[in-house]
């Protein structure tokens, strides 16, 4: 018997699912043999919001199985879960649906489309926690060329509902997706957006760095992604940053105010002279050139990184003695004009 027992219908229309946890309480003290009504009960538990008393209940039966019969009573179990899973899609009752997603995910832990239900279940109900995406083993399965195939339009709801949580956990979510996709375009351009969005916020430029950076990791001859992470730096003011840890060419625009200033002082320091722009136009073209030639890419990170074993711009030590040096210097003039 895979439905409800006809004397409880009218008490789920109601939504009083404590009558229906005492129905069918009675039903199993007069017939404790009928392994069905302990997933009902159970069930009657979750719609409850009693989720500990569910799986108590659950385990009953479960514990005095043999091996065989855990495996088909799971299934039952799972099956019954799932057409309740309809039920309360169509009332649009998150809160439930979590918890019903939740259940099976701890009976069926690789059933991946309901891994991501639950993801993004969480984002709704505002219970995500950034050990989901870790214990749950979404990042394997997306990784895993073995992976059944899933809808990439539910996919791409979760990554969307999952980007706008600034974690690290969900860059790694969007990079696993882009492995999945292969790098699918529509992925690809998702990421782009919710980054630009993220941006106009000053205290989410980091993450909407990152998640750039991830584009060009696997969409490396993307030219707007090179000109918007540039920006975002220099927003920032992290142009040394991007230079110093990230190893990645940028291009900055030569200009009057200190961000311009300090940007191009920053890369002469460093000895690169690539992506330095004098005009608009020079500071489009810098970033076509970035992301069409791979090679010219490279040549800047290789320079970057060389810069480090010589430039006065990474020795502090030495950097301090030379802006010692400088103030006194500058102290002598502002005394020799007062003289």
């Amino acid at each position: 018997m895979n439905s409800w027992h006809f004397s409880v219908i009218d008490y789920l229309k109601q939504e009083n699912y404590q009558e229906v946890i005492n129905i069918y309480e009675n039903i199993i003290e007069n017939n404790p043999e009928e392994i069905d009504n302990y997933w009902f009960l159970g069930l009657a538990y979750l719609l409850n919001k009693e989720p500990d008393q569910a799986q108590a209940i659950w385990f009953i039966p479960l514990a005095n199985g043999d091996e065989d019969e855990i495996e088909k009573w799971t299934t039952e179990l799972i099956v019954i879960l799932q057409i309740e899973l309809i039920t309360q899609e169509h009332k649009k009752n998150y809160e439930l649906l979590w918890l019903i997603s939740r259940s099976i995910q701890e009976l069926d832990p690789h059933n991946i489309e309901n891994i991501l239900s639950v993801l993004k279940l969480s984002t709704i109900i505002n219970t995500f926690d950034n050990r989901l995406i870790s214990e749950s083993g979404i990042i394997d399965f997306l990784q895993n060329e073995k992976t059944k195939q899933v809808d990439l339009n539910y996919l791409l709801s979760v990554l969307e509902s999952i980007l706008n949580i600034p974690t690290k956990e969900s860059i790694l979510f969007a990079e696993s997706c882009l492995i999945y996709t292969n790098c699918n375009p529509v992925f690809l351009e998702k990421i782009k957006l919710v980054a630009h969005a993220m941006g106009i916020d000053k205290n989410r430029l980091n993450y909407a760095i990152d998640l750039l950076k991830c584009v060009l990791n696997y969409s490396p001859e993307d030219v707007e992604t090179y000109v918007r992470i540039s920006y975002f730096y220099s927003i920032k003011n992290q142009l040394l940053k991007a230079i110093e840890i990230a190893e990645i060419p940028v291009v900055t625009r030569v200009g009057e105010q200190f961000a311009a200033r300090n940007s191009y002082t920053y890369m002469m320091n460093a000895g690169i002279t690539e992506g330095i722009a004098w005009s608009e136009e020079e500071y489009i073209e810098w970033g076509i050139k970035f992301g069409t030639d791979e090679n010219l890419r490279k040549e800047v990170s290789w320079k970057l990184r060389q810069s480090k074993k010589n430039s006065p711009l990474w020795d502090a030590k030495q950097f301090t003695k030379d802006m010692e040096k400088a103030y006194q210097q500058m102290w002598e003039i502002y005394v020799n004009s007062k003289a």
